[in-house]
């Protein structure tokens, strides 16, 4: 599918009549329409999404529509009271062969005699389609219908790309989750599912409740067990919400816990330097500990040091008594005092009177010559003897010393041998990244996720029951009808569209699992080639919603409006891209396949290197580009190879003016 070109009448800021035609080249498919903000190149692509669907959407200088006129401002103060003028919008489409014109026109009345009043009303709007030249005898809906199927509403947020609006918020999981099905050509599924639902489920009208609701009841008996039937559909309903309820505490808990398990299985070396750190911490406060010990055994010792300290004497004053002639001549204990005592009382220590003069008394004189503190060689003996008792003791207290010490120092080399350990692994080790909480964390939620397995398995047995309660009533009902023909044909519609809603459920389950994996992998690298990805990726979620991650797993909770427009930009050229894919398949006739792709102000929040990257590749993912954009963007986009000089534009006013213009410039940019 390719737009040929748009054509504006009276449209917002352009007076009279305005064309623009766009590039179907194969090759050079890129169309570039240029100007500064606020001079009209947004206006273009509210006329595109007016032209199709008879509506436009917010901008950054208008957020109420309400505040919106499509009738040119310049006309409006031309007017008189009462007087109308027209808006008008046509697109050209080529499709398969076909070419489609659309035409939406609308008037509207100025509704006051105020010549300074330039409010106006909307009055007469008219939808027209052409196919071939040949004006389609429809209704305005069915023209809409025609509309639709080209271009589907709800997939005009990707279709017409707003920059400056996709940077400032994210896109609904509602909205991505349908045009999903849409994309990937499981919609018409979806639509059968909920044609043929049961009623039970809230679709009262669907072709399930409507054929159960056709089964004639003829008996009390049918009525009686109908009623137990409604009590056990009350309960399956019941227990259904509380799965659902389950279900959705389990797909938060199994993406959180599939989240934490790439964080720990990204950062497992991580986590064993953390356990490590841990035990070296452990192993440094202990020996922390030891060396307290041993500085307070040392610091007792050193209060009972004074032997140690006076050893130096002590050896000089062995030294002098080894000068001492103590050999022999000395009586252990016994001092000149005691002889002197001996002599004066004149008797011998063995009891014998003395005699002065005598033989004995002259010996025992003699001798007193020979003992302390005449001769000093008894307490001389006795010193050495004491000397000796220390010289051990000093000896063994610096040995004792020693080993304290020596034990001490030890430990102080333990220590900063673990400290060095312990700065090494802190270098290694993120501390942002407490892998402990987190894989605390991961075991809650695995644990979450179990329980919420082990209720919904409970809850699937009692529906279990409950179904096979019901299909026995409803068995019994039937035996009971059968015996009515027209109930019999019923009964038969009701089991076919029963089996065609099951065979349906499976098929959209499959291809939807398959498609995600598949789009999955296309965000991912197309998010790493246009945004030059190394240190994060974008994935779409099973909650529908685009998110951000580090490559280590852990997702970024705060973006940028850029990060935004980027991962939605990815989302949007992945889908298309995928499509592309799925619509080779000639049993996938639903797929959207080669849709145009219309961009208003893509690269506003993007730097210039990122232009650059994306430029590459966006020629590739759609049949046709038409890009609006500032001239700092184009500059640094590098698309003139991917454009034909006739379908080069440039919007254009005077400051002074209320309308613009767009002028062909040949390619000169």
């Amino acid at each position: 599918m390719k737009i040929e070109k748009i054509r504006l009448y009276n449209f917002m800021r352009y007076k009279g009549e305005m064309e623009i035609n766009f590039s179907c080249d194969d090759e050079k498919n890129v169309t570039v329409i240029l100007g500064d903000n606020t001079f009209g190149k947004t206006t273009i692509a509210q006329a595109f999404r007016w032209g199709l669907y008879g509506r436009v959407k917010p901008t950054n200088y208008t957020e109420d529509i309400k505040d919106i006129v499509l009738l040119n401002r310049e006309v409006i103060s031309g007017m008189s009271y009462s007087k109308t003028e027209t808006v008008r919008v046509e697109i050209f489409v080529w499709d398969n062969g076909k070419k489609y014109e659309i035409v939406r026109s609308q008037e509207f009345r100025k509704n006051t005699s105020d010549e300074n009043n330039y409010s106006v009303k909307p009055e007469k709007a008219n939808l027209l389609v052409r196919i071939d030249g040949k004006e389609q005898k429809s209704k305005h809906s069915d023209y809409q219908s025609i509309i639709n199927e080209l271009f589907p509403e709800n997939l005009s947020d990707y279709l017409f790309f707003d920059g400056e609006r996709w940077s400032a918020s994210n896109s609904k999981a509602e909205d991505i989750e349908n045009s999903i099905n849409l994309i990937l050509g499981i919609k018409t599924f979806v639509k059968m599912m909920d044609h043929l639902k049961d009623g039970s489920d809230g679709y009262k009208t669907s072709v399930i409740s409507k054929i159960q609701r056709n089964l004639k009841t003829t008996t009390d008996e049918e009525k009686r067990l109908k009623t137990i039937i409604v009590e056990k559909n009350k309960q399956l309903e019941s227990n259904k919400e509380k799965i659902d309820e389950l279900n959705n505490e389990q797909l938060v808990a199994e993406n959180e816990k599939e989240r934490l398990r790439e964080i720990l299985d990204n950062n497992k070396r991580m986590e064993d330097y953390q356990n490590e750190l841990k035990n070296k911490k452990r192993m440094l406060q202990s020996e922390k500990n030891h060396l307290q010990n041993y500085n307070s055994d040392i610091a007792k010792m050193l209060s009972k040091s004074d032997k140690f300290f006076a050893s130096e004497l002590l050896s000089r004053i062995e030294e002098i008594i080894g000068q001492v002639d103590i050999e022999g001549k000395d009586i252990p204990g016994v001092t000149s005092d005691t002889i002197d005592w001996l002599l004066e009382n004149k008797i011998c220590l063995c009891g014998e009177n003395l005699v002065e003069g005598d033989v004995h008394y002259n010996a025992l004189k003699k001798l007193r010559e020979e003992v302390y503190p005449n001769k000093i060689g008894g307490p001389a003996k006795a010193l050495k003897a004491i000397l000796k008792e220390w010289q051990v003791e000093t000896e063994n207290y610096v040995s004792d010393l020693h080993e304290k010490t020596k034990a001490y120092d030890n430990t102080v080399d333990k220590m900063d041998n673990i400290e060095f350990d312990v700065s090494k692994l802190e270098t290694k080790i993120d501390e942002r990244l407490n892998l402990q909480s987190i894989r605390q964390s991961y075991n809650d939620y695995a644990r979450k996720l179990a329980n919420a397995k082990s209720e919904i398995e409970v809850l699937k047995n009692k529906n279990k029951t409950l179904d096979s309660d019901i299909e026995n009533l409803m068995k019994q009902i039937e035996a009971i009808t059968k015996q009515d023909k027209e109930n019999a044909i019923r009964l038969r519609a009701l089991e076919y569209a029963k089996a065609m809603y099951e065979r349906a459920e499976r098929n959209v389950s499959v291809r939807k699992n398959q498609s995600m994996e598949k789009l999955n992998e296309k965000i991912k690298n197309n998010f790493e080639k246009m945004f030059n990805g190394k240190e994060k990726y974008a994935k779409l979620g099973k909650d529908y919603k685009m998110h951000m991650y580090y490559q280590n797993g852990m997702e970024e909770r705060t973006l940028s409006e850029g990060e935004i427009t980027a991962i939605n930009f990815v989302y949007i050229v992945s889908i298309l891209e995928l499509a592309k894919e799925q619509g080779k398949d000639a049993e996938n006739k639903d797929v959207i396949l080669n849709l145009p792709l219309v961009l208003d102000a893509p690269f506003s929040k993007l730097g210039n290197e990122n232009i650059e990257l994306i430029s590459k590749k966006l020629p590739m993912f759609a049949e046709q580009v038409i890009i609006f954009m500032l001239d700092k963007d184009w500059e640094a986009s590098n698309l003139e190879k991917y454009t034909l000089p006739e379908y080069c534009y440039r919007v254009t006013r005077e400051y002074s003016d209320i309308s613009s213009s767009v002028e062909n410039v040949g390619g000169k940019l």
